[in-house]
């Protein structure tokens, strides 16, 4: 997250809550990047950690 914290910070909001999106998809933190994405939409800059790589049941 430190990548899309710092493209947050240079104004690369669109691209950060997108990708946060496509990761919800597979991410077992599913509601928490989906929440993300609609904060950084709305210009708010949330803290992004606590952060756990956790994937779903599956592929990875």
């Amino acid at each position: 997250m430190d990548l899309a914290r710092a493209l947050v910070d240079l104004g690369e909001r669109k691209a950060v809550a997108h990708f946060l999106d496509r990761c919800s998809h597979f991410n077992l933190e599913r509601d928490k990047l989906i929440d993300w994405g609609v904060l950084i939409r709305k210009g708010i800059n949330p803290d992004l950690v606590p952060y756990s790589p956790g994937c779903s049941p599956g592929p990875c």
